[in-house]
């Protein structure tokens, strides 16, 4: 969801030094600060920056993810029949892969539609 100026300023409130506060997650960012525009030079570096810290994030939940599989994996081998085990959890990938397309897709429609609305 992206936000417009408008929005953005309609989240604002102001504090008792007459300084103004954007309510948007992530702490308070003056006013002044959404306004400003950060030198040319400056851009490249803040993308990519931003990229690393993105794709930082996804390793790490991918790794958890995994890690979680793997884990509950080996608890059921430990309690439950081999076969089931393997059959049960083909089909949770099964399932996992159609729910991340789904998402995906939703997605797609939903920022297609946004270039023509």
């Amino acid at each position: 969801m992206r936000l417009s100026a408008i929005e953005i300023e309609d989240l604002t409130i102001s504090s008792a030094g007459g300084e103004v506060l954007t309510l948007l997650p992530g702490g308070a960012v003056t006013g002044s600060q959404l306004r400003k525009t950060p030198p040319q030079q400056a851009i490249p570096v803040a993308l990519l920056f931003f990229n690393i810290g993105v794709q930082m994030g996804q390793l790490i939940f991918v790794t958890a993810a995994l890690s979680l599989i793997w884990i509950l994996r080996h608890a059921a081998l430990r309690l439950l029949d081999a076969a089931f085990v393997k059959w049960a959890f083909d089909r949770l990938d099964g399932a996992i892969a159609y729910a991340i397309g789904g998402v995906a897709a939703c997605w797609l429609i939903e920022r297609t539609t946004a270039f023509f609305v």
